[in-house]
């Protein structure tokens, strides 16, 4: 919530644009307390709901933001950004564990990094949001993924910063992503289970 009203406030207030931004979030007490608060606030382009992104289904959408949306909720806004063909997608990535017990040694010298569960969930961590990448590439976005906070203040730090664009390589990111299943013998991820209608 913090997040969407700073938004808001510096497009509208900073900027001087007109636009309409809604948050989404599951838990319906927090949604109304931030309707009330942006009532109050004179934010009258701004609205929040209760629901979960991967069951929303705006008509129109230019931009999707996540930050530190939990595990698979990251996929779902990522998702929901491709399919409402958004032209810009930003998402920080948090608590990754999907893949985590999905890796295993597949020959390719991965066993003496996988062995140890600490280096396994950062190697976990590193491949999840390397597949997420390669996933938006395979839909038509150029990725970028950057350090945006020091590591002092959370380990959290990688922004997936994604552009629409028909300049992307689709066919090279799809098999880049079949390889990186292969090498980390993970079956399975959220995101392309999303994006599996979309194309």
């Amino acid at each position: 919530g913090y997040l969407t009203f700073a938004f808001y406030d510096h497009l509208t207030t900073q900027l001087g644009r007109r636009c309409e931004m809604v948050g989404i979030e599951m838990r319906g007490e927090l949604v109304e307390f931030c309707n009330r608060l942006a009532r109050e606030l004179d934010f009258g382009g701004l609205t929040f709901v209760a629901e979960e992104a991967s069951r929303a289904s705006p008509a129109a959408v230019d931009i999707i933001i996540a930050l530190h949306a939990c595990d698979t909720a990251t996929d779902d806004a990522m998702a929901l950004g491709v399919r409402a063909q958004a032209s810009l997608i930003l998402s920080a990535p948090c608590c990754q564990h999907e893949i985590a017990p999905q890796i295993k040694d597949t020959g390719d010298g991965l066993l003496g990094l996988i062995k140890y569960p600490l280096l396994k969930q950062r190697q976990a961590d590193l491949v999840t949001d390397a597949a997420r990448a390669l996933l938006l590439e395979v839909s038509g976005y150029k990725v970028k993924l950057i350090e945006f906070v020091s590591t002092e203040h959370t380990s959290k730090n990688i922004l997936i910063a994604a552009v629409r664009s028909s300049q992307v390589d689709r066919a090279m990111a799809r098999e880049q992503y079949q390889a990186l299943k292969t090498t980390t013998g993970f079956s399975t991820q959220h995101l392309e289970t999303q994006l599996k209608d979309v194309e």
